[in-house]
């Protein structure tokens, strides 16, 4: 075990548990060195974002190899700011289709990275993150498993809501995303992939600050979703409670129906899901919200 003596990235949390914290066979199963020094794309789909896209990519220019930016029909100077940031930039046109998986995949096909990490052009990463990603980078979790990093998303009150999301995963040709809208990565044969929360990681988002770009789009998309078997998982509906808490006079009572509706499902299905593309509702950020 002597290449395990250098130092270890800090503890990854995984469901409700923490790693083990001594070096053990399970943890020694779980990371080893890589050979090479893994190659990270950073993807992104971008749409008018000139305000913060500068911010954006410089916030992971310590990690990243090669941006990936599709771009959906920026009419603003978003192409030109991130044209002139670097070389590592590589801008692809995709019309939008309302659909952000279907942008989301664009970039992931273009990318050639080892890894890839998601990141958009209206959050940048936090500072602080820097020194653990590249320790968690510098070993190589093995399997196809989902990262799952806190979003901290501003406000126009100089608040936050916290959220979690997929942020990095292994670049894989069976790793896809799926939804019209709160897009989420999936196995293509397999269906829901393992999840681990990285604590240490922080994405700060400006998306939903006053005045920031319309997100007007976003409730038909979400409407679309809960139409259609297809997309109306557990996830949605906890992203349509949030989005129904956010307006004014919501009514509880049904607002907290539907999500111990979710929360049931995805306890009844996390271990096994009914099909690949459904998705459990986020359970910690469900009972955080009921309560």
């Amino acid at each position: 075990h002597e290449q395990f003596r250098s130092p270890l990235p800090p503890l990854l949390k995984r469901g409700q548990g923490e790693f083990p914290k001594a070096l053990d066979t399970f943890f020694t199963q779980c990371f080893i060195p890589p050979l090479n020094k893994p190659k990270i794309s950073v993807c992104m789909i971008v749409f008018n974002e000139e305000k913060g896209i500068l911010k954006c990519l410089e916030s992971v220019s310590a990690l990243a190899d090669e941006y990936i930016l599709v771009d959906t029909g920026c009419t603003d100077q978003t192409l030109e700011i991130a044209q002139s940031f670097s070389q590592k930039v590589h801008i692809f046109s995709h019309p939008w289709q309302e659909n952000f998986a279907e942008a989301r995949n664009v970039s992931l096909q273009q990318a050639t990275g080892d890894w890839i990490f998601i990141l958009d052009g209206d959050e940048w990463l936090a500072p602080e993150s820097i020194p653990f990603l590249k320790q968690f980078f510098s070993y190589a979790p093995i399997g196809l498993n989902l990262f799952i990093p806190k979003v901290y998303n501003l406000t126009h009150s100089e608040s936050y809501l916290i959220s979690e999301a997929t942020r990095i995963f292994p670049r894989s040709s069976v790793i896809r995303y799926h939804g019209l809208l709160h897009e989420q990565p999936y196995h293509l044969s397999r269906g829901f992939l393992h999840q681990i929360r990285l604590k240490q990681v922080v994405i700060w988002h400006t998306g939903y600050q006053e005045g920031e770009k319309d997100r007007s789009h976003r409730l038909p998309l979400l409407q679309k979703c809960l139409a259609d078997p297809t997309y109306n998982t557990p996830y949605i509906r906890y992203h349509y409670a949030r989005y129904l808490l956010g307006q004014s006079n919501p009514d509880y009572s049904s607002i907290l129906d539907l999500l111990s509706e979710c929360l049931t499902e995805s306890l009844n299905n996390i271990e096994n899901p009914p099909y690949p593309t459904w998705f459990p509702a986020p359970i910690a950020l469900v009972q955080e919200l009921s309560s």
